[in-house]
């Protein structure tokens, strides 16, 4: 086996690890984003509920 295919074969080891936890992270902060969203969402419609109740009531 030449040093070329050594190489080779080592950096597709050093890259796919690489890959796949670049892919995770990625998969981990869409998560996260969506779940934030989520969250703003949930609290705008809270407040906007408070804010119905409050000119009803006043």
């Amino acid at each position: 086996m030449s040093n070329a295919e050594v190489t080779r074969k080592i950096m597709l080891h050093v890259e796919d690890p690489q890959k796949v936890a670049l892919d995770q992270l990625a998969t981990a902060l869409d998560a996260f984003e969506r779940m934030s969203e989520e969250k703003i969402t949930k609290l705008e419609q809270r407040e906007e509920s408070a804010l119905r109740r409050q000119r009803q009531a006043g």
